[in-house]
């Protein structure tokens, strides 16, 4: 399974900056330009070779794409440049025998050539793209609730299972008794041993009912809430100990975010563009894509 797995990724390895296919020649098979290699020599198969640079430049992609697949660790470095000398050795036995005419290869060489061409495109418009500084600002001007944090609080309960009980403790509360220390001595929730820390949370109707919720987040920082009664029929109490979040984060953090959101909306409104424009002149329509329901 691990050497499948490995198999998968070197393909993807050959396809990330895959940039050494050249237009098919139709009088003769398809052939591989070799570049000059980046870094030392690595490896090397006939005229074809691969120095340290050029492998660490796109195993670091795929890692960015794979982050979770510990493809730094030196053994499945060494798989995988194994695999990729195996596949370059039966890749020239397979043109040896003709095999690199056959049809469905020439067809696959095509297939990955106008993909990378497509993305070289795309790159070279996205170049002529800069969004300037004012654009950014006046997008999050006009987004500001899209960058707003979701509000946490820090909340302390008691909870108890009669109206008896809860008035008591709310009278002590209010004669100045320590909200943590009446919690560890008479509620009966789970969090009874934290002082009925809850720690900071966010509004969640899976985990607490709606009651909770308003008089949790309805209430001022430092606040105690009345009484209220779950749906089991138990009595709460909360403390509101501190608050954080609910403002929109400051230009500065989500500015170059915003530039890159802005930049690639510009290309896709430039690739329609160039889409809609090259379509007629290219005849290009769909025949009858309700094949595809």
């Amino acid at each position: 399974m691990k050497r499948l797995i490995l198999t998968s990724l070197t393909f993807c390895f050959f396809i990330v900056g895959c940039d050494g296919l050249v237009p098919e020649d139709k009088s003769t098979s398809s052939v591989k330009v070799q570049k000059d290699i980046k870094g030392d020599l690595l490896a090397q198969v006939g005229d074809w070779k691969i120095g340290t640079r050029d492998f660490t430049d796109k195993l670091d992609v795929l890692i960015k794409l794979y982050p979770d697949s510990k493809l730094n660790e030196s053994d499945a470095k060494k798989e995988i440049l194994k695999v990729i000398v195996d596949t370059e050795v039966l890749a020239s036995e397979a043109n040896a025998r003709g095999l690199g005419k056959d049809q469905e290869v020439l067809e696959a060489v095509r297939y990955f050539k106008q993909n990378l061409l497509a993305q070289k495109i795309l790159e070279n418009i996205a170049q002529g793209i800069n969004i300037s500084d004012l654009e950014v600002k006046n997008f999050y001007d006009a987004n500001k609730l899209s960058f707003t944090q979701p509000e946490e609080r820090k909340i302390r309960e008691i909870v108890v299972p009669t109206e008896t009980e809860a008035k008591d403790i709310l009278v002590r509360i209010y004669q100045g008794d320590d909200f943590a220390s009446l919690a560890r001595s008479y509620s009966t929730s789970d969090t009874r041993a934290q002082g009925g820390d809850l720690g900071w949370l966010k509004v969640d109707l899976e985990t607490k009912f709606r009651d909770f919720w308003k008089e949790a987040f309805l209430r001022d920082k430092g606040s105690v809430s009345g009484y209220f009664r779950d749906p089991k029929g138990l009595y709460y109490i909360l403390k509101i100990e501190d608050i954080k979040g609910g403002e929109a984060k400051p230009l500065v953090e989500v500015r170059e975010d915003i530039r890159n959101y802005l930049t690639e909306q510009e290309l896709l409104k430039k690739k329609e563009e160039i889409i809609n424009e090259r379509k007629p002149k290219l005849k290009a329509y769909t025949l009858n894509d309700n094949l595809l329901e």
